[in-house]
């Protein structure tokens, strides 16, 4: 005979557990949630890596690239007449570099100019400070020059290429530009010489990544050193060598590659070194990396003829910008002998 006291037994703990079920799948729905937002705004969320950075099954895992803009605060007004738009790499407290960069290279490209008249568009990218002295300086700057796109993620080192993918989706959403060059704040980039290279009829203007490219296997080692702000554990990419990539002292993608590379990263969880991060990502689309001298790690010893053909010289302080600026002016007028090489050798 079944009795009330056992009709309770029963339907108690069923009833239990129709409460609690779904309390935890919401709790563990609401983390995934959390992740995808960059919990705490800070390092790269936590996920792990499939085997030798495969992309994960369905679409659970894309990070969401609109989480790194802060809404509140308003993104940069776009160039659509530009050929090409630069993203520089810069840190809250670099104000005399950013300075020094708007007075030199990326001059034309005042805000207050006409639309029609601007070849190129510069744009620094920078992270949240700790320091809300830096912050409110930084959003000055941004009220004034109206060329700061300022993300929601810590302004650290190993958030560099959640820093990157901001710019590269801002720039292919907003600007679709022929072609993206990303550089840093402690570079010197010759935009007259870019702008010509970029608009010669004989440039390549597709599938194009190019750069001072690491094709020596043993500046390609993956250092697990822990110590190093270099470092990927195992569990994070288990190959011991990356694939051919572009230091991120500077590089050049065409618009296909932005677009792609942007739609292929959202299934992997970013990876710290930025610059091998978008080299792993163009070897999956098969561009192949284009290596250019034009590119370069070496600050002093150029003649001004030399002018003619760099690009992007890394390692410059703020102070440097002007003489740089002033030998790109000379050189055309000094050097008249020399012609313009339309290739990236």
């Amino acid at each position: 005979m079944i009795t009330l006291k056992k009709v309770k037994q029963v339907i108690f703990p069923l009833l239990l557990c129709a409460i609690i079920l779904p309390i935890v799948f919401l709790s563990r729905h609401n983390s995934i949630l959390l992740d995808n937002r960059f919990r705490n705004r800070c390092e790269p969320v936590k996920w792990k890596y499939r085997s030798s950075f495969r992309a994960y099954p369905g679409n659970i895992f894309r990070w969401n690239l609109t989480d790194l803009f802060l809404r509140e605060i308003p993104s940069p007004d776009c160039c659509l007449q530009c050929i090409v738009i630069i993203l520089i790499i810069s840190a809250p407290e670099n104000i005399e570099k950013r300075n020094a960069i708007r007075d030199t290279w990326c001059l034309q490209h005042s805000y207050y100019q006409d639309v029609i008249g601007r070849k190129w568009q510069c744009v620094f990218l920078i992270g949240q400070a700790r320091n809300s002295v830096f912050m409110a300086r930084v959003k000055r700057e941004m009220r004034q020059h109206r060329d700061i796109l300022l993300g929601s993620y810590r302004d650290t080192y190993r958030n560099l290429t959640l820093k990157v993918f901001h710019g590269f989706y801002w720039a292919d959403a907003q600007c679709k530009p022929d072609f993206v060059l990303k550089t840093d704040d402690d570079c010197f980039v010759n935009t007259k010489l870019l702008y010509l290279m970029l608009s010669n009829y004989t440039v390549q203007k597709s599938d194009l990544y190019v750069g001072n490219v690491y094709l020596n296997v043993a500046k390609r080692v993956v250092v697990r050193n822990s110590e190093s702000k270099w470092a990927l554990k195992r569990t994070d990419y288990e190959e011991r060598y990356y694939p051919a990539y572009a230091s991120g002292m500077g590089y050049i993608i065409s618009g296909d590659v932005l677009s792609s590379i942007i739609e292929l990263s959202r299934y992997y969880r970013p990876l710290p070194n930025e610059d091998a991060f978008v080299g792993i990502l163009v070897h999956h689309l098969g561009v192949k990396p284009v290596k250019s001298q034009r590119f370069s790690f070496i600050a002093s010893g150029w003649t001004v003829c030399n002018y003619l053909y760099l690009i992007v010289i890394h390692n410059i302080t703020a102070t440097l910008q002007r003489t740089l600026q002033n030998k790109t002016s000379l050189a055309p007028n000094l050097c008249k002998g020399n012609t313009m090489v339309t290739t990236w050798s």
